[in-house]
């Protein structure tokens, strides 16, 4: 399709229309199914819920509080006062969990910040009967504006090169099945993500329709299933960008432990054009789901599209005192989450295989604040999320005793722009983007970056640690490098079962080469408390 095509605001309100009219005739129609089959009734089981707010409070004195360059620094205060809360609900109707806080800065000789949300939620509800549900996901996250910009693994606190990063996605769905024959799902999600003040371009809106119907009880060792998706992407300069797909599998359980398959896949992406010039087409691919125990999971597909090959790899361990996650990714993505790289724990310790929340070593985690469990944006850095080229791999590791816990993770990205000359010849571009130079001028941008926790309890509620970070942004095409390094150490105790006070000390420096590359050290001690209401 081409992507010199304009859409005018008639055509893409009913384009809009359309794809809503769609989506309540595919409800209605499920329904109507839904209502001729005997339902499932849900299981009855006891609600838990909770909910712990509190506030936390900080002091850092740093000898560089505005992370400047060498002979411009600068020694100050920054004070924080943060009210938070953390609530979780699990029922056979809901579940979701809402991270929440508001971080308020006081900065010597500085720009001050007074209540900056920081969101991260999610949750599943069911809307009528056990047929029709809900999704939702909404985060606001601090990040750095520019990659290569000053780098610091707290941006909201220095505030320098600080944006935030704003994500909201609505997923209604519906359920069902057509007897012993198959089972269905079919899903509308409407998405919206911005990065304000930045040079970042991300689709305003986002529409989603997908459908997977997948073989019924009747079959025995062999099944199949078939997945469509279309997608629909709008910018505020009026440009509207598609993608369609589909795929038909067949498997075979080999035992109950392995299953096997096979399939044709179809893809089409507007602007995203091989070499003979093709912007769709058909491949097979193989699929395979391992489960060996109640332990381990791995699932691994390779795709051949008309694009070139993709793949992806879960793969997840646990044990009583440890616990491990990994997952590799190679493909074309067209949604939000091109321009902003996430650190996903949950989607690590589940692997497609089961649920993280089962893992009381990750809950732990989650819960003590050293993983986040649905995404920590690692920074923004791609000027658009038209069509990127995406190769990551993250891995997340924990060990966890009575005494000792030990938490490592790792990742590594590399995204390339693979939008063609076309997306910005459009009069003014997206965005205000005037070339293909200018719109893709940071073409493959690589990060990696990894951490290390260590912590021992000691006797009387006190806790030592030390913390390792990090965390590297590369540009090939501008031949620019950033790397920032942290190393802190500290110590937390508890002065009643809800209040914890903690000190440390820190050491950063970023170092960095090509275009305007930046350069600072930084010392810093801090102390702080954290009171549960």
């Amino acid at each position: 399709m081409d992507m010199q095509t304009r859409r005018n605001p008639l055509s893409a309100t009913l384009r809009t229309i359309g794809i809503g009219i769609g989506c309540a005739v595919l409800a209605g129609a499920t329904a109507v199914v839904a209502q001729t089959v005997p339902a499932t009734q849900l299981p009855e089981a006891q609600r838990e819920l909770s909910f712990e707010p509190g506030i936390r409070g900080s002091l850092l004195y740093s000898d560089n509080v505005k992370l400047a360059a060498p002979g411009a620094e600068q020694n100050g205060f920054i004070a924080e006062v943060s009210p938070y809360f953390r609530g979780t609900i699990n029922s056979p109707r809901l579940t979701g969990e809402v991270n929440f806080s508001l971080r308020s800065f006081v900065r010597t000789e500085s720009d001050n910040s007074w209540l900056k949300s920081n969101l991260n939620a999610h949750g599943t509800m069911a809307l009528a009967g056990n047929w029709l549900w809900l999704n939702a996901n909404a985060s606001v996250a601090d990040v750095s504006a520019l990659p290569f910009g000053t780098m610091s693994f707290d941006p909201g606190r220095y505030g320098q090169n600080t944006t935030q990063l704003r994500t909201l996605e609505l997923s209604p769905y519906v359920l069902g099945h057509f007897g012993t024959f198959a089972d269905y799902r079919a899903q509308y999600s409407v998405a919206t993500s911005s990065i304000p003040d930045t040079s970042n371009v991300t689709a305003r809106l986002e529409h989603k329709l997908s459908a997977t119907v997948k073989s019924g009880s009747r079959f025995n060792r062999w099944g199949w299933v078939w997945n469509g998706e279309t997608q629909r992407r709008e910018y505020s300069s009026d440009l509207v960008l598609n993608r369609d797909s589909s795929s038909f599998k067949a498997f075979y359980i080999v035992n109950p432990e392995l299953r096997v398959g096979a399939g044709i896949y179809y893809d089409g992406i507007d602007g995203l054009k091989n070499a003979d010039g093709d912007s769709k087409g058909f491949g097979p691919g193989l699929n395979v789901d391992w489960n060996p125990n109640r332990r381990t999971t791995l699932r691994a597909e390779a795709v051949h599209q008309y694009y070139g090959n993709t793949a992806k790899l879960s793969f997840a361990h646990r044990r009583d005192l440890f616990t491990f996650g990994l997952n590799y990714t190679r493909n074309v993505m067209t949604s939000s989450d091109g321009s902003a790289f996430l650190f996903d724990a949950n989607q690590l310790y589940s692997a497609g295989g089961f649920s993280a929340e089962t893992n009381p070593i990750y809950q732990a985690l989650v819960v003590d604040s050293l993983l986040s469990g649905y995404g920590i944006p690692q920074g923004a850095g791609l000027l658009s999320d038209g069509v990127v080229q995406n190769r990551s791999l993250t891995a997340s590791a924990a060990y966890q005793s009575l005494r000792n816990r030990l938490v490592v993770n790792l990742y590594h990205s590399v995204r390339n722009s693979l939008v063609d000359t076309s997306f910005s010849a459009l009069s003014g571009g997206i965005g205000g983007a005037t070339s293909a130079i200018e719109l893709t001028m940071l073409g493959e941008l690589q990060r990696s970056g990894a951490s290390a926790t260590l912590e021992h309890k000691m006797a009387a509620g006190t806790t030592i640690s030390v913390t390792a970070r990090q965390a590297r942004v590369e540009s090939p095409t501008l031949g620019t490098t950033s790397r920032l390094t942290s190393l802190e150490a500290g110590a937390r105790t508890k002065l009643t079962t809800r209040t914890t006070a903690g000190v440390g000390i820190r050491h950063s420096e970023q170092r960095g080469s090509g275009i305007d590359a930046v350069r600072y050290d930084e010392n810093a001690v801090f102390g702080g408390i954290d009171v549960k209401f």
